[in-house]
């Protein structure tokens, strides 16, 4: 997915560096401009390149899924969006009938907090504050999200977290500054392995019936879902995850 940011892993004097941005998807630039597909912008505003939404995957079975689309972004208060759907010269708009609660979101074993509702034609939508969110907009086109008679969105403000062998896969939020998460003085032994997960979750469920999943987790290279992440030597390391 992109625009996650980078992540680097220090171990004592020796600096290990890797990009965290993944390459974009084929497709989302051409020789003629902007491809088609779901961006999001201000309204009144220009499309921009980097604001197209991925082929969003079910994590289920980690396949893609036909009318889902995702993307992490940052929002910001008081301003409007939209979605738009870019086919060829045309486009359709659409905002979201969104509302706020502190435990709107089911994930695989914790509810959090996040906007969750329904897209609405030529309509907008807002946030209340300012923050890196998870987007995922999802069509239905199978009819898989069996409480939901249409087109559902759900955005939720990410925290990020790293979870592995160095805490029996729980928790650990980093220690933000901005666009920033940092972890320092974390002991990774041989063997030891991780991942970045938002929230304390590493699955937010699109349904009851939980038929559609979106990742919340980030592997090597930040790819969604990905490998997990493993030093190439043992020591006492400081961990950053940058969004850019």
């Amino acid at each position: 997915m992109k625009k996650i940011g980078i992540y680097s892993i220090a171990l004592a004097a020796l600096a290990i560096v890797a990009s965290c941005k993944p390459e974009k998807k084929p497709g989302i630039i051409d020789i003629e401009g902007l491809a088609n597909g779901f961006y999001i912008s201000e309204v009144g505003q220009d499309l921009k390149a980097e604001n197209a939404m991925d082929q969003g995957i079910n994590e289920v079975d980690q396949s893609a899924r036909t009318g889902m689309y995702e993307i992490y972004l940052v929002l910001e208060a008081g301003k409007t969006y939209q979605f738009t759907n870019k086919k060829g010269s045309n486009a359709d708009t659409y905002g979201a009938k969104l509302e706020y609660g502190e435990a709107a979101i089911a994930t695989d074993y914790v509810e959090i907090a996040g906007y969750k509702g329904s897209l609405v034609a030529d309509g907008s939508f807002e946030v209340n504050t300012t923050d890196l969110y998870h987007i995922v907009l999802d069509f239905n086109e199978d009819g898989s999200l069996t409480d939901v008679g249409g087109a559902q969105c759900i955005l939720v403000p990410v925290e990020w977290g790293i979870a592995g062998s160095i805490n029996s896969w729980g928790f650990e939020a980093g220690k933000r500054t901005d666009l920033t998460w940092a972890w320092t003085g974390v002991e990774l032994r041989a063997g030891a392995d991780f991942k970045f997960k938002h929230n304390n979750c590493w699955k937010i469920n699109l349904d009851i019936a939980s038929l559609v999943k979106a990742n919340t987790n980030l592997g090597a290279d930040c790819i969604v879902g990905g490998a997990n992440i493993k030093p190439e030597e043992p020591g006492i390391y400081d961990i950053t995850l940058t969004y850019v």
